[in-house]
């Protein structure tokens, strides 16, 4: 379930050039000054003529992913989940993430720290131990 955990929490801290305008109001120039580029990229960007370089794109995602108010994960199937490990049973768990939550989270995936990112989602829920056996992995 490692796998499905990584690529659900990068697939939902990934963004658009449209959800980086609509951050700032939906001013290019406003956009276009944040990443330090020409409003002409932006507005290329938003018409699907051209997309952002790696590294913009990078700036992007770091930028919006600080602006996070909350993110939700939904964790469905046969999971364990209390002080210590247990028999796994099936459930459907949703865990709100605070910003400085979802961001620890996002850090821990990105250094391959993955039992500290199941330690995080644990102590998120209020509970020592958490671990998804076989189900599904949503983050909205």
């Amino acid at each position: 379930m490692n796998n499905d955990l990584i690529r659900a929490v990068k697939s939902a801290s990934q963004f658009t050039a449209t959800d980086f305008v609509q951050a700032y109001g939906g001013k290019t120039a406003k956009a276009a000054a944040a990443l330090g580029t020409s409003q002409r990229s932006v507005q290329r960007w938003l018409k699907g003529a051209h997309k952002p370089a790696k590294a913009t794109q990078k700036k992007i995602n770091e930028n919006l992913n600080q602006k996070v108010k909350s993110k939700t994960i939904k964790l469905s199937g046969q999971l364990q989940v209390g002080t210590s490990p247990t028999s796994a049973r099936d459930r459907v768990v949703e865990i709100e993430l605070d910003n400085d939550q979802w961001n620890d989270l996002l850090d821990d995936i990105n250094e391959g720290e993955l039992e500290d990112a199941w330690q995080d989602i644990a102590q998120a829920y209020g509970v020592n131990f958490i671990d998804l056996q076989e189900g599904s992995i949503n983050i909205e």
